[in-house]
């Protein structure tokens, strides 16, 4: 029995199985009409929840027409919305490269006609996800058809928990004795913070002691749970000793969810330490302005400072009203303030502590930049399958309400050189795009994507650069004629042959990874 039911909105098809969580459920997309699997989910307490607001650790309950196979690695899920390469891969197996790149890790189990998944890690906040079954999952192939159904995970700070920092950082070395606190911090509530977290010694036992929630502003601005140990008094740790924070199984997520366990080692100094202190970077970029401490990107609405610090510091800082803070990770530091007011001054104050609570304090005076041109690198092609570098290009998008002038905009992939000038005279209107090529460039070629007709193509020399976009990844830098920085591109992910990278990033001047990727299926859509 074919059985429709429509309840808040929302229209749902069950198959022979039977009509379960009508509200919940998700149709198949099979085109076999006939086979209808059905998908409902659970949060970690067991109560049903929505598909389209997912938390990040939902239990996931599939249940197909056909039996599923015990030698099926299937039902998959991936990241990502589907696709026609997609469903491809899904209907021939194997599945490409591109598409096992895209599977998200989970722990199976099968019961005949149902499958039951968790994620083995948190799904990303605000994400989307496609579960799928392969045409092959039943192993009978002949009846069977590929099945998708897309998910969404809830954007909130309820929707789940990950760590995203402990501190000391892992494996950390001379970590003074004198240790004045340590700290877990995570993207989502946390419930249990309190009891969760303590410091081992090297014999597993529980350094004396205790913990509390804290104020995330001060330690770490992209958390929302932070909890910090403080040592007793007398609870000096001994040098030359490796030591581990911890946390348990108090530790769980708004839904419930249990959070992984943290083990996170550190070793202390063999002898006392002295006050660490940031450094300063070999140089400033050309847009940069150079600080006692680092260097600071000055927009006209935002302030992003690049500090390069010591491992065992972290970070405080405040601009205007706008407090942040960051504790030590990779390379150096990165901190940024928004919503500032164009062509403004405001006061920067910074202070560096380390392990032991001493601290290095810095204030300085930065000025907004006047109103800049709205104008994005929005796509790059680096790869063609035309020649290089005469077939590359790159899209630039005017993403405001008013027309920008092109002349005196510069390209460039050094962060100390003004790059390639243009020196058009035209102009991009609120909304349009125009395609930066070389002067060799043919857009008409039969071997790389074809220019949308009409599109504003702004030849600027014999390369982009100076010797062309890289096929290994190189960051962009697209300024203005007094060396603004307008729009960015990072040098990850790395150029395919004949596959165009796409801003996915809302920030048009960030050069973090993850602001790009490849256009999906590999289209390019230069001027479109």
């Amino acid at each position: 029995m074919i059985c429709v039911m429509q309840m808040a909105n929302l229209s749902v098809t069950f198959g022979i199985c039977g009509c379960l969580l009508a509200c919940l459920a998700e149709p198949s997309t099979s085109q076999n009409t006939q086979i209808v699997n059905t998908l409902t989910a659970e949060d970690a307490r067991g109560t049903p929840v929505a598909l389209d607001t997912l938390p990040r650790r939902p239990h996931l309950i599939v249940t197909s027409v056909l039996a599923i196979s015990q030698d099926s690695e299937a039902p998959w899920l991936f990241t990502g919305p589907s696709s026609p390469s997609l469903l491809a891969d899904l209907d021939r197996l194997p599945l490409s490269a591109a598409s096992r790149a895209r599977l998200f890790p989970t722990r199976r189990s099968l019961d005949g006609h149902t499958a039951f998944l968790e994620p083995v890690a948190a799904l990303r906040r605000g994400g989307t996800y496609t579960l799928a079954l392969p045409r092959s999952a039943s192993g009978q192939a002949s009846e069977s058809r590929v099945w998708t159904s897309e998910l969404r995970v809830e954007d909130s700070d309820d929707a789940g928990a990950a760590l995203l920092h402990s501190y000391p950082p892992v494996e950390a070395s001379d970590v003074p004795a004198q240790l004045a606190l340590a700290l877990a911090t995570y993207d989502g509530w946390v419930e249990g913070i309190e009891a969760g977290l303590w410091l081992e010694d090297a014999a597993g036992q529980a350094v004396p002691g205790h913990v509390e929630r804290a104020d995330c502003a001060d330690y770490d601005s992209d958390a929302v749970s932070c909890s910090v140990w403080y040592p007793d008094p007398a609870a000096l740790l001994a040098p030359d000793t490796r030591y581990v924070l911890r946390s348990g199984g108090e530790l769980r997520d708004a839904h419930g969810a249990p959070l992984p366990e943290l083990r996170a080692a550190f070793t202390t100094a063999s002898a006392e330490r002295v006050s660490q202190a940031l450094g300063q970077p070999p140089a400033c970029a050309l847009d940069e302005q150079a600080l006692p401490f680092g260097c600071a990107l000055v927009g006209d609405d935002f302030v992003r400072l690049r500090l390069v610090a010591a491992p065992l510091l972290r970070v405080r800082a405040q601009l205007g009203e706008q407090r942040k803070a960051q504790l030590p990770g990779g390379a150096g530091t990165s901190l940024d303030f928004v919503g500032l007011s164009p062509d403004t001054e405001y006061v920067l104050s910074l202070e560096a502590i380390d392990a032991a609570l001493h601290t290095s304090a810095f204030q300085v005076t930065l000025r907004t930049a006047p109103v800049l041109p709205t104008l994005s690198i929005s796509e790059t092609y680096a790869d063609p399958a035309g020649p290089e570098p005469a077939q590359e290009f790159v899209e630039l998008l005017n993403y405001g309400r008013e027309r920008v002038p092109l002349r005196g905009l510069t390209l460039a992939d050094s962060p100390a050189e003004r790059g390639t000038s243009i020196d058009s005279d035209d102009s991009l209107a609120a909304g349009a795009r125009a395609v930066l090529v070389s002067d060799a460039f043919e857009p008409d070629s039969a071997l790389d994507p074809p220019v949308a007709p009409g599109a504003l193509l702004i030849r600027i020399g014999k390369a982009l650069t100076r010797g062309g976009l890289s096929n290994a990844g190189q960051i962009l830098y697209l300024r203005d004629a007094d060396a603004h920085r307008l729009s960015g591109a990072p040098a990850s992910p790395a150029p395919r042959p004949g596959q165009c990278l796409v801003r996915v990033g809302a920030d048009p001047r960030s050069l973090a990874d993850r602001t790009f990727d490849y256009a999906p299926d590999g289209a390019c859509t230069p001027g479109y």
